[in-house]
């Protein structure tokens, strides 16, 4: 009798046990997380010029498909001529940090930003980015062609996590070396 109860106290322990230790492994976050932009001045995470806010546009999040805005529309919604655009300058790098939750994908796209309906001229291009630790990414701004449209990007950045997957957009207007 004593040995049939022992071997029930054990089981509903190991029972238990396995109960929690699940409950404590990673699943993502249960919704977008905020992240940080920061174009740096220099290497040190401490030194920066500015921090970029960024717009959440959820793609698919818990099961739930989104109809939403373009990342231009976006952009152009929040940035009139009462909101500056963040400066950059070239070879200044940009931290993208996503604190505690660590994406399974990230994939950086930018694009001329267009205020105007005309977007056939502002293909988008894929970005590289590094991996700096688990939640922390960077690039490096980029010159500006000559034929450019304008200073102005709009930068994609789509992210998962799981099934979960959003895009943060946000816009850096990029001066080249030799603009005051």
């Amino acid at each position: 009798m004593k040995k049939n109860l022992f071997i029930l106290i054990i089981i509903t322990f190991a029972l238990l046990l396995t109960i929690y230790l699940s409950k404590g492994s990673y699943k993502g976050p249960s919704e977008a997380p905020e992240i940080d932009i920061i174009i740096s001045n220099s290497d040190t995470a401490t030194s920066y010029s500015e921090i970029v806010d960024s717009i959440i546009l959820l793609n698919q999040w818990n099961g739930a498909k989104y109809d939403r805005l373009s990342s231009m529309q976006a952009i152009n919604d929040k940035y009139t001529d009462e909101e500056p655009v963040p400066l950059g300058k070239v070879g200044q790098k940009v931290m993208i940090d996503f604190g505690k939750y660590k994406p399974d994908t990230v994939k950086l796209i930018k694009q001329y930003r267009v205020t105007n309906d005309n977007v056939e001229h502002s293909m988008p291009m894929e970005v590289d980015l590094i991996r700096e630790k688990p939640t922390v990414f960077s690039y490096q701004l980029s010159e500006n062609s000559v034929d450019a449209l304008t200073d102005q990007y709009v930068f994609t950045l789509t992210v998962t996590w799981g099934h979960n997957s959003t895009d943060y957009t946000f816009c850096i207007e990029v001066q080249n070396n030799e603009d005051k």
